[in-house]
């Protein structure tokens, strides 16, 4: 396995020291304040209980890396068959959080990804103005961080791919939250038939809701795997989609999710599958008739039976 400082020089001034078992920066303009590894060693090793003191590496174009921050068990779980190779893979040794290290050649600012489920952060992007504490920092919970994997012939990525594909493990992990009994089976087609009108891979779907139904101990594997086959071997036309999703998790959850995929998938059809989708709920649209042109009674009478 290749070496850290092969992977980033310790010769780039994009390292800080970081407080006694902590995250917190020991200067208050830390982004301005980068060393090389060697010189944050040793400034740690001049404090008071050096051992205890961490490193952080500063990201963005002050090192050339970007950091996806997995912060839930089902986006680590889900990052290894959505997200690109990174160069680096680090831990704390535990499932619900881990970090991707990636060589960059265009770089933008922090995006964090949230579900109103929980309140919580599922996956973050890092970069210009950000920094993340790396090994062999000790978390404040105690734990020692340690690399997982190195790998030195890990293609660069562009800020703007690399957003695009944090996209999919955000919205996949929010479906993940909410994988409940009595839901379940209509999630797994709601998701899928989205999927598949975003021009996902098939496989790379199976992948998705197999780690899900691992991640929830789903005792119903099997048929959630057929309900994805089901769905990719279905006319477009007889798909649930975002229907189902809100159907399952209600409008607000629906469209965060939805518009996350589309953003991965880059297809911008969203708006029209949703405009087709809901037509069957209770949302009526009476923005067709603001040209009073446009109104007749047979189309009065269409948009009230909806």
């Amino acid at each position: 396995m290749a070496n850290f400082s092969e992977i980033i020089s310790m010769e780039q001034q994009c390292f800080i020291t970081l407080a006694e078992h902590s995250k917190k920066p020991l200067v208050s303009d830390w982004p301005n304040n980068g060393k090389t590894l060697t010189d944050a060693e040793a400034e740690a090793e001049a404090e008071a209980e050096a051992e205890s003191k961490n490193i952080g590496l500063l990201l963005g174009k002050k090192s050339g890396i970007l950091d996806v921050d997995l912060d839930c068990i089902a986006a680590k779980a889900l990052a290894d068959v959505i997200l690109p190779e990174p160069a680096v893979k680090f831990d704390r040794g535990s499932p619900d959080s881990g970090h991707y290290l990636y060589k960059a050649t265009s770089f933008g600012s922090r995006k964090s990804f949230t579900s109103d489920k929980s309140g919580s952060t599922l996956v973050e992007l890092r970069g210009d103005g950000a920094q993340t504490m790396i090994p062999p920092s000790v978390h404040p919970n105690g734990n020692k961080l340690s690399f997982t994997a190195l790998n030195e012939a890990a293609n660069l990525v562009e800020y703007a791919d690399l957003l695009k594909a944090v996209n999919l493990p955000a919205a996949c992990s929010e479906i993940a939250q909410s994988w409940q009994d009595g839901i379940r089976h209509d999630l797994a087609m709601a998701f899928s038939g989205l999927a598949r009108k975003q021009d996902l891979n098939a496989n790379l779907v199976m992948q998705i809701v197999q780690r899900i139904c691992q991640i929830n101990n789903d005792p119903e594997e099997k048929d959630r795997l057929n309900t994805v086959r089901s769905t990719f071997s279905k006319p477009m036309d007889d798909l649930i989609g975002y229907k189902g999703l809100v159907e399952c998790l209600g409008q607000s959850a629906a469209k965060r999710i939805a518009d996350r995929i589309t953003a991965y998938s880059g297809k911008p059809t969203y708006l029209e599958t949703v405009k087709s989708e809901v037509s069957g709920s209770n949302i009526i649209n009476f923005g067709q008739f603001s040209d009073k042109a446009n109104v007749t009674e047979a189309k009065m009478g269409s948009a009230l039976a909806q």
